[in-house]
Order: structure tokens, then C-alpha cells, then sequence
């Protein structure tokens, strides 16, 4: 048996589709229940499910005057999109590692600075951002340099050891699983 969606679940469906990414779900849910609705009411007072549709016009243009006259919050509750601030490099003096590694190891390095000049990089925080600066949740960052760089607090997920610990959270859940399905 073949089945067969009605026209006005074909609808809702293209007016979802439409408005996705213009609207936050929540919002985009809302719109498809009211456009739903009001097809059922329609059809209560006696036009047939296409002739609603006919008068509502294409679901993408619908979408179109939705997406301009909705209110639309810039993201999902409980979710804000912040830039951090520039990153700025700087030279500084620290000792030299290496040298002071041979040196507990009892070589005698004549040649080798007590301390070396690196570059780093530092984010300056106002007040209004510093929280940024002990974020512990996942966090994901675009530079032209770098690239991505995928962050879970303070372990860069895109780093060997990130990608490691992703493995073994996959390993631990697949051996779980295995367990209670056996």
C-alpha cells in the first residue's frame, strides 16, 4: 500500500523547508501549526484542501512575507554567538627549555642563552567579554591562519589528543552498548 500525503501536509512541509534558516525552529514550528490550522478551518467552513492552498499562493513565497514580517531572534534561546576578540602576537623572553633540560642531564652547554625570544599570541578581554576568556563550553573558531579550531573547554578538539578522546568516548559507548545487547 502506497501512501500518499494530503495536500495540505505537502504544504506545511514546503513552508518548513522554506523557512528553515530564517527563522529560529521554535518560531518556524509556530508558523507551520497557525498555516495548519487555518487550512483545517478552511476546509471546516466547506473549500477543499487545494482551493485554501490556491488562495494561501506558493509555500515559498509565503515564506518569503513570513521571514520579513516575523519576529526573528537571531539565534535559540539560550544560545548567543559572540566573536572573540582579536588575536594579537607579541615577542617575549622565557627560558630556554632546552637548555636547561641538557643541563640537569649534566651537559654543559657554553653556547646556549638562559633564555630565548618567542612569539605568542594573547587575546586582550574588556570587562564585558572576560567571561569569554574561561569559557568551558564547546566552542568553535575560524581564522584564516589557522583554520577551524573546535574547542570543549580547554582541550582543542581538533588536536591529536582531542581526536583521541573523541575515540575512546566512542569505543567506551560501543563496548556499553555490545554489553546490554548481549
Amino acid at each position: 500500500m502506497e501512501y500518499t500525503m494530503e495536500p495540505k501536509d505537502e504544504y506545511v512541509v514546503e513552508l518548513s523547508q522554506a523557512l528553515f534558516g530564517k527563522l529560529s525552529q521554535a518560531e518556524i514550528n509556530r508558523q507551520v501549526r497557525y498555516y495548519e490550522n487555518f487550512i483545517l478551518e478552511e476546509t471546516a467552513k466547506g473549500k477543499s484542501q487545494e482551493e485554501v492552498i490556491q488562495e494561501l499562493g506558493p509555500a515559498s513565497v509565503l515564506a518569503t512575507t513570513i521571514a520579513k514580517t516575523a519576529e526573528k531572534p537571531a539565534e535559540e534561546p539560550g544560545v548567543q554567538i559572540v566573536d572573540e576578540p582579536p588575536v594579537q602576537k607579541k615577542k617575549v623572553q622565557r627560558e630556554n627549555r632546552f637548555a636547561q633540560a641538557a643541563q640537569s642531564h649534566g651537559y654543559d652547554l657554553k653556547d646556549a642563552d638562559a633564555t630565548e625570544e618567542v612569539e605568542v599570541e594573547e587575546r586582550t578581554y574588556t570587562e564585558a567579554d572576560q567571561y569569554l576568556k574561561n569559557y568551558h563550553g564547546i566552542k568553535a573558531e575560524y581564522s584564516e591562519e589557522k583554520g577551524w579550531e573546535v574547542k570543549a573547554g580547554p582541550f582543542r578538539l581538533n588536536k591529536w589528543y582531542g581526536t583521541g578522546l573523541i575515540a575512546g568516548i566512542i569505543l567506551i559507548i560501543w563496548g556499553l552498548v555490545e554489553k546490554f545487547m548481549n
